[in-house]
């Protein structure tokens, strides 16, 4: 059934109406210069009337107003483990095609009365997707939460999971499923008994290490029905085998530790590949073998923190070293330093320079000398000092006149890898009390982030780095960092984000080497799952900045397999991403072509392996069971799955749901009105052209 509204009021038709007639009339009426039958005059009248009535109407947004009934299958999703343990019992082969031929067998039984969505889950949640079981984790409680919003205001009736309940990631989904709105049916597959197993369930070691040190590698052992048993663990370096120990088993499960104290004898990239000897007939011997990589460095860079009165700045800065593997850090009031900067390998100035010339001549010695620092500003700050020592950063400004400024991000900025987090809650980050003026830097100095100055963006320094010949310098025009590590640990409940952001810029300036053309960023670890990502920049005679050259990589496995990439432009500089890789130490040469001069950079990087799949492959029924009690639904295995599809035929609570919906459409937008009125158009102009007239 239709109905007609208006937006305005109907009353609107009585003037449309009359002036339509009145100007058709007047037209064929009044007009005596056409000599027309009366029956062609009123026939014409009416046409013009028509035309000028309909077009009138459409001024009023006129809209047909109908009811809509719609009947929506009830929807039945089937959630799919598309983990690597789901293939890991037996033969992988096997497994997966006896897998494949479940899923496809419920679907069918399910497709005539439901609609079916089809979910796989695993390290992510993938909608109609057909599984591969290459997952390297299981987060079954994240597919939940996302069905769940998902489909919140849908006609859904049952979830029906197919998984062998091995989770290793996320929360607990049974927590995660309470008030579910909806029965979940589960499907167990793979093997539920408990088998004889070796495996190990952890490696405590460094990922970093100091050359000479001896450090600790400790290995837990999980052995199940193995009691009264020996069980042999054994260490190897780069495939040497460095210790081995044996433990004794007393109980049917039980954990053990042995200990590994290893001499870091030779820098760089090293493997260690833990083993655990399997015995006869053992049916998961995956999980008897974890391989670490472990970085052999040189000794830790000194750090000097100088500061002429005390801020809780100062305790956030040093708190950011505590966890370091690469620095350590020593706090010193100026007045107290007796010492001599060239002992350091990085000076942080806080606040520097005062209105002294001590302050003064102790940032000019580090800029002399070479040696790296970090510069904070604030109130406490000589600005005329600070011009004068020509950083590469002039600021024009009142004495003592200090502003409140929030954080924008530099998209242009790519010196080094800026995480995606900082890149999302930086702008969030609680404003900094910077010194108030003009600021003006040289070609040498960029800035990573821009003050903003309540809702005004502006394209004045808050933090930034200048480089010039060989040396990195960092800078951080304001005061009260200690807000933004406060607010990281509120937010993320760590100082991860925070930390990771300064850590990442002392890194970048601590660098002590001859000035290259030619540079290279990555991360130098990454697990299995990650991506690797090269950002490169170029700079010509001229110390530009330019992009039109050729960058040819190879990377190169423990094994000696090369596998060639070319990057391409990104921004001012070149970007790569390499894709994922398996576990092992990889090195890489990357060569760049500019006008037919070459340029190289070497380095290596340690992808990190991802076993949480292989540790245990016991399928656990129990927690399935638990599951589909609570919400209401039952638990079945590959043999029994007929009955699944039975019990869901079979209930009465899923059902159709009939909708009906208001549906609007306006009168303008229907094409077979406009058909009439062009029709009637030409009806009149044809009828007045046969009569000699126009």
């Amino acid at each position: 059934m239709f109905e007609l509204t208006t937006t305005y009021s109907l009353w609107w038709l009585l003037p449309i109406v009359s002036i339509s007639a009145m100007f058709s009339a007047l037209l064929y009426f009044k007009n005596n210069k056409d000599d027309f039958p009366n029956w062609l005059r009123i026939l014409l009248f009416s046409i013009r009337f028509i035309i000028f009535t309909t077009l009138g109407v459409f001024l009023l947004s006129p809209m047909l107003k109908s009811w809509k009934t719609e009947v929506e299958k009830p929807i039945i999703v089937v959630a799919i483990d598309n983990s690597q343990s789901m293939i890991m019992v037996g033969d992988s082969n096997s497994c997966a095609t006896d897998n494949k031929v479940l899923i496809s067998d419920i679907i069918e039984g399910l497709k005539d009365k439901f609609a079916v969505d089809i979910f796989a889950f695993g390290s992510e949640v993938r909608p109609s997707y057909r599984p591969d079981f290459k997952d390297k984790y299981t987060d079954f409680s994240q597919c939940i939460l996302e069905i769940k919003n998902k489909y919140q205001y849908r006609n859904i009736g049952a979830m029906v999971v197919v998984t062998d309940g091995i989770i290793n990631r996320g929360s607990n989904y049974i927590y995660s499923a309470s008030g579910l709105p909806f029965p979940v049916y589960t499907i167990g597959v793979g093997d539920s008994i408990t088998h004889a197993d070796l495996s190990i369930t952890r490696v405590l070691y460094n990922n970093k290490v100091f050359i000479d040190n001896i450090f600790p590698i400790e290995v837990n052992v999980m052995a199940k029905n193995r009691k009264n048993t020996d069980v042999k663990v054994s260490l190897y370096q780069d495939n040497k085998l460095i210790s081995s120990t044996i433990k004794k088993v007393y109980s049917d499960n039980q954990l053990l530790k042995a200990l590994f104290k290893v001499k870091a004898k030779e820098s760089g990239l090293h493997s260690y590949r833990v083993v655990v000897n399997s015995f006869e007939n053992e049916v998961n011997t995956i999980n008897n073998v974890k391989v670490v990589n472990i970085d052999i460095v040189g000794d830790k860079k000194k750090v000097i923190m100088l500061y002429a009165a005390p801020s809780p700045d100062i305790a956030a800065l040093k708190q950011v070293f505590e966890n370091s593997e690469e620095f350590e850090v020593e706090n010193k009031f100026i007045k107290d330093f007796k010492g001599h900067l060239k002992d350091y390998n990085l000076v942080i100035f806080y606040q520097f320079p005062y209105a002294n010339r001590e302050s003064f001549n102790l940032v000019k010695q580090a800029k002399n000398d070479g040696i790296p620092f970090l510069i904070t500003l604030g109130t406490k700050t000589d600005v005329n000092y600070f011009n004068s020592l020509k950083l590469g950063v002039n600021l024009r400004a009142k004495e003592n006149y200090i502003l409140e400024s929030t954080a924008i991000l530099n998209k242009d900025f790519s010196d080094f890898i800026i995480t995606k987090t900082i890149k999302e809650q930086i702008a969030e980050f609680p404003p900094l009390f910077v010194p108030f003026g003009q600021y003006t830097y040289s070609n040498y100095f960029k800035p990573i982030v821009y003050q903003k100055l309540g809702s005004v963006g502006t394209r004045y320094p808050l933090i930034g780095i200048s480089e010039q010949n060989a040396y990195r310098n960092a800078f951080i025009f304001g005061e009260g960092l200690w807000k933004w590590r406060l607010m990281d640990f509120q937010r993320n409940k760590r100082h991860k984000v925070f930390d990771n952001f300064i850590m990442k810029l002392i890194r970048y300036i601590s660098i002590n080497k001859s000035f290259r053309k030619f540079d290279i960023q990555y991360h130098r670890r990454v697990n299995q799952t990650e991506p690797i990502e090269f950002f490169a920049t170029f700079l010509n005679d001229n110390y530009e900045k330019v992009n039109d050259a050729e960058i040819q990589m190879i990377i190169r496995n423990a094994n000696g397999e090369e596998f060639p990439f070319a990057f391409s432009k990104y921004g001012e500089g070149f970007k790569l991403n390499a894709g994922q890789f398996p576990q092992g130490i990889y090195s890489f040469v990357a060569k760049l072509n500019y006008n037919g001069k070459y340029f190289e950079s070497k380095g290596d990087f340690v992808v990190d392996a991802i076993q949480l799949e292989a540790v245990n492959l016991q399928a656990n029924f129990n927690d399935l069971r638990l599951l589909s009690s609570k919400t209401g639904g039952a638990f079945y295995t590959a043999t029994t799955k007929d009955k699944l599809t039975n019990d869901l035929l079979n209930r009465n609570d899923i059902v159709d749901v009939q909708k009906q919906y208001l549906k609007f459409k306006e009168l303008i937008k229907i094409p077979w009105i406009w058909f009439v009125i062009i029709f009637l158009i030409a009806l009149e102009w044809f009828l007045r052209k046969q009569m000699g007239s126009y």
